[in-house]
């Protein structure tokens, strides 16, 4: 068994530091939790943008000891994946181990202790300090909002936010928007507001390969949803088959074939191609009449080069529409 007087400190309560501390728990060892933010869930409390979703199916983007057989749809949307880990954070009792509003300023190890000395700072201004045999961090890596080194960007005299800090007491109906940035996270917002906007500017550094929506809402039917839960087996078989879909039976789209860059200028292989052709098509489609944003809108990377994003299913139409335009200028500074 685990000694009982080692304690781990865990830093972060996000989807990490759930399984950390749930992990843990099961091994016999005392544990504690520091979470800066007001409550759990990390970057599914911070991202509250118009359009949020998880982009990876939710019968895998979910702890493999605590399958979750009501999913409302093959990929989250809104605050439903905030919603699961709460649940997973009360089933297993984690609450009491959690301090909130609580920040890490120092980790400094004591040779003679043998222990951490942990230094947090409170939400009142206070000093915390606790002790821990071990550590692990948690922290992840978006949870800092990261703005554009702009010039002037402090004087502009317009609403300006970031996606992770929105203020949803703005209303963007009748107003020009820009949107600086083209990844999954400005997909979503742009497909969600277009319908509300005067108009839309997209300030797009490197345009991203897109993938067709193939399922629409991604709605899950109640008879799925009745088979996870009463057939046995049923959801692991599930999860095993998407997630085999989307890992092993990819492997070839990112793989190199040097006989296929040979003769081939942009895609790696003859599975990369097929994907590539996927996007290229529904680029095809959506800008049959815009040769110029055609251009604008196609990559000059292989596909999944850098992470390939999915299409929510209004993105490229609002690109396409006259409400938008895109910009691929770098920017030089903002002005009031």
């Amino acid at each position: 068994g685990s000694p009982a007087d080692f304690k781990v400190a865990i830093l972060g309560a996000g989807m990490t530091g759930i399984a950390a501390g749930i992990a843990c728990a099961a091994a016999g060892f005392t544990y504690e939790i520091f979470e800066r933010g007001d409550d759990i869930g990390g970057t599914w409390r911070i991202n509250t943008y118009p359009g949020i979703a998880v982009d990876t199916p939710s019968i895998y983007y979910s702890f493999s000891f605590e399958q979750e057989a009501g999913w409302s749809r093959y990929y989250p949307v809104g605050d439903e994946y905030q919603h699961y880990l709460q649940r997973v954070v009360d089933k297993y009792g984690l609450r009491p181990n959690i301090r909130l509003e609580t920040e890490i300023r120092s980790l400094v190890w004591d040779d003679d202790a043998q222990e951490w000395t942990v230094t947090c700072t409170t939400a009142d201004g206070g000093t915390v300090t606790s002790h821990a045999n071990a550590v692990i961090t948690a922290t992840g890596f978006l949870n800092t909002p990261k703005y554009p080194d702009l010039p002037g960007r402090e004087t502009f005299s317009g609403a300006s936010m970031h996606t992770a800090a929105w203020d949803h007491s703005l209303d963007l109906t009748g107003k020009r928007v820009g949107v600086i940035g083209a990844g999954a996270t400005s997909v979503q917002v742009v497909d969600a507001v277009i319908g509300d906007v005067a108009h839309l500017t997209l300030f797009q550094r490197q345009p991203h390969w897109i993938l067709p929506n193939t399922i629409g809402e991604g709605i899950v039917p109640d008879q799925e949803r009745w088979l996870k839960e009463h057939l046995p087996f049923y959801i692991r078989w599930q999860r095993a088959k998407n997630y085999w879909f989307l890992t092993d039976t990819l492997y070839p789209a990112v793989r190199a074939d040097p006989e296929w860059t040979a003769s081939h200028e942009l895609s790696i292989s003859e599975a990369n191609d097929r994907v590539m052709q996927l996007c290229l098509n529904h680029l095809r489609t959506s800008f049959a009449d815009d040769p110029e944003l055609l251009r604008k809108m196609t990559p000059d990377f292989p596909p999944h080069g850098k992470r390939i994003v999915r299409d929510p299913g209004g993105y490229y139409t609002a690109l396409a529409g006259d409400r938008a335009d895109v910009v691929t200028e770098p920017l030089a500074r903002v002005t009031p």
